[in-house]
């Protein structure tokens, strides 16, 4: 048998190389990296500073406990203590300072970690409008030196060069200076999108400040907060910005919903053809956040959906519309809920949109009956168990008993354990 020729083995491990970067490409559609990137990083800081905060309490707590005890000796008067006494007492005295001064620290640290991640996220989103469209770095004034470009090994990685130039120079500007440059590059409004506007200027100025003055309220702290609609009326020059655990909580909340606003405007702009992917991703956003209890971001992202005007198809549009409508509900604005399903008609719709809208107006017995009915392929066994929509609805006596006829399993079937595990130890490699 003859073997092929060394340079046909060669092209054919490109081609082999070539299509299997083709297939990675099409698995991770762009900008899909950032957006999911950004939701876990964000996540991480917002579950990880109550964890922080709780073993720095306890800490503080028992700091005090001995302190108070001590305390209690001198309240007759002045009492003589021997050297070791007063120098475990002063000891004692200092850690705790320096405790309590680690949880203002630890805050302004988680604060400064939020927006660097939110910096990085919007880089991404630039990289991303780069590698679709290259054309746009004609008008670059970056310039690279003929010997420099000896050093390649090819155009592409003078082009990744360039990007990276882009990218360095894009990072040194300000929070507005950067989402100016994005809305100029993809040529879409973005800004006057983004209802938290005021909130992620004073975030990021509160940053600044805690960065270069101390965390104290400087004169361009304020100048730029007015300038931008920020309410500083109880906030003086000189004061101290503190942050505390709410506002921290709000902030990881006002930067993700306006990553998710940014990505959306942008992608659907800049791959106007993958308007069925942008529905997609937004979708899952939306579901994630219902089921992580994130309501507020649920209903940013149908408020976005609204001005969008722009689904690919009326099962996206209903289904952001049903998560919006059930996270008023589960916020406890029920009147708003109603509200929202009512000014839409169900009418000619498909049955799981109207098995939707009875669970959500408790309508539990129309639910279960129109549960029986729909097909398992339009709702799977699985999204009855974790659908928050649900919640309620698997609380009804006669659900059980429903499923089981649906499906031929009890409702806490124990082989989708298993599913599950797997699906776990994947994610942990993939974090590996």
């Amino acid at each position: 048998m003859k073997s092929k020729p060394k340079n046909q083995k060669g092209k054919k491990k490109r081609e082999v190389r070539l299509a299997r970067r083709k297939t990675n490409r099409e698995k991770i559609q762009p900008f899909d990296t950032a957006i999911n990137k950004l939701n876990l990083e964000i996540q991480s800081l917002d579950q990880t500073l109550p964890l922080i905060e709780t073993v720095l309490t306890s800490i503080i707590t028992k700091d005090s406990t001995e302190i108070n005890s001590f305390a209690t000796k001198f309240q007759k008067g002045p009492v003589k203590i021997d050297d070791a006494t007063f120098d475990i007492l002063h000891e004692l005295i200092r850690e705790t300072a320096i405790h309590l001064m680690s949880k203002a620290t630890v805050r302004e640290m988680y604060l400064v970690a939020l927006i660097t991640k939110f910096d990085i996220f919007l880089a991404d989103l630039l990289r991303d409008i780069y590698e679709i469209h290259p054309e746009v770095l004609v008008g670059s004034e970056k310039k690279i030196s003929y010997p420099d470009v000896l050093k390649y090994s090819s155009l592409t990685d003078v082009k990744e060069n360039i990007i990276s130039q882009e990218v360095d120079e894009f990072l040194r500007g300000s929070i507005t200076d950067r989402f100016k440059f994005l809305e100029k590059i993809s040529n879409v409004k973005i800004i006057e999108k983004i209802d938290m506007w005021p909130q992620l200027i004073e975030i990021s100025e509160r940053r600044n400040v805690i960065i270069h003055n101390n965390g104290i309220a400087s004169k361009q702290y304020l100048e730029v907060c007015k300038a931008n609609d920020v309410d500083i009326s109880s906030i003086d020059l000189g004061r101290s910005l503190t942050i505390r655990p709410e506002y921290f909580a709000k902030a990881c909340e006002t930067f993700y919903e306006a990553g998710i606003i940014t990505e959306q405007l942008i992608r659907r702009k800049i791959l106007p053809k993958d308007k069925d992917k942008a529905d997609i991703s937004l979708r899952q956003l939306s579901y994630e956040s219902l089921k992580g209890e994130k309501y507020n971001i649920t209903i940013q992202i149908l408020n976005l959906g609204k001005k969008l005007n722009d689904y690919s198809s009326e099962e996206t549009k209903c289904m952001i519309l049903i998560n919006g409508a059930a996270a008023y509900k589960f916020h406890g604005d029920k009147a708003q809920c109603t509200q929202l399903i009512d000014d839409e008609d169900w009418s000619a719709k498909d049955d799981m949109y109207k098995l939707a809208i009875c669970v959500l107006k408790d309508e539990f017995d129309k639910a279960l009956k129109l549960m029986e009915s729909i097909p398992s392929e339009k709702i799977s066994e699985e999204e009855y168990k974790t659908w928050p929509l649900f919640n309620e609805l698997r609380k009804h006596p006669h659900f059980q008993d429903t499923y089981k006829k649906k499906f031929g399993i009890d409702f806490e079937e124990k082989e989708t354990i298993p599913k599950k595990l797997e699906a776990l130890r994947t994610q942990i490699q993939s974090l590996q």
